[in-house]
């Protein structure tokens, strides 16, 4: 079967007005270009965080783990903080917003 109707999907209004979206990044508050350690992973997470701007949903940004020690005032995670440092650390936001009972991507 081929679909030859293809339209992106389209975040209706009434999300867009009452959701919050927490966006999580090592580099979330970049606003620069390459970073002198990081490189383009910065440039992706200021772009990241542009993109997510340009949606208008209420964005809340993080840059740490702490973000999420405690429940947040955010209806949806989405987690990019994964250069932690410890062992498989892209898995303590996820883990976190299983506690919290938060969806997240």
């Amino acid at each position: 079967m081929k679909t030859t109707d293809l339209a992106p999907t389209r975040l209706p209004n009434q999300l867009r007005e009452t959701q919050r979206l927490l966006f999580i990044a090592k580099h979330a508050r970049w606003t620069g270009g390459l970073h002198a350690d990081d490189g383009n992973h910065a440039l992706y997470h200021r772009e990241m965080r542009e993109t997510l701007e340009g949606i208008g949903i209420e964005l809340l940004i993080a840059d740490s783990y702490a973000a999420l020690f405690d429940p947040p005032a955010a209806d949806f995670v989405f987690p990019l903080l994964n250069r932690g440092g410890f062992f498989n650390s892209e898995m303590l936001l996820p883990l976190l917003c299983n506690q919290h009972g938060l969806p997240y991507l």
